[in-house]
C-alpha cells in the first residue's frame, strides 16, 4: 500500500529528470514539490517497513513466559522504530528547512 505511491512518484521524477532544467517543459516548483514528496515517502517507507521487519519479526520468536519478558518484548518492538523515526524526522526537517526558490 505504501510502496505503490512511492514507485509511481519515483517513476515520474525519473522521467522528468532529464528535462527538468527546461522550465517550459517542467514547472520547477512542481518538480521540486514532487521530488520532496518522493523523498518523504521514501523515508516513511524506510521507517515503518524497517520497524516492522526488525521489531515485530524478531519479537515473534521470543517466548514470553514471565511479565518481565513481556515488557522486554514490548520495548524491543517499540525501540526498533526509533532509528527509522529519527531518519524520517531528520529528512523532513532538512527538506522543509530549505525553501523552494526559483531564479527569474
Amino acid at each position: 500500500v505504501m510502496t505503490a505511491p512511492l514507485a509511481a512518484m519515483t517513476t515520474w521524477v525519473a522521467l522528468f529528470m532529464p528535462v527538468a532544467a527546461n522550465a517550459m517543459i517542467v514547472d520547477p516548483n512542481t518538480f521540486a514539490y514532487m521530488t520532496r514528496t518522493t523523498l518523504r515517502l521514501l523515508s516513511l517507507n524506510l521507517t515503518f517497513i524497517g520497524g516492522v521487519h526488525y521489531g515485530l519479526g524478531s519479537a515473534q520468536y521470543d517466548v514470553m513466559v514471565t511479565e518481565e519478558e513481556k515488557v522486554s518484548v514490548q520495548r524491543q518492538i517499540a525501540y526498533s522504530f526509533v532509528p527509522g523515526v529519527t531518519a524520517f524526522c531528520t529528512t523532513n526537517f532538512l527538506l522543509c528547512a530549505s525553501p523552494i526558490t526559483t531564479s527569474a
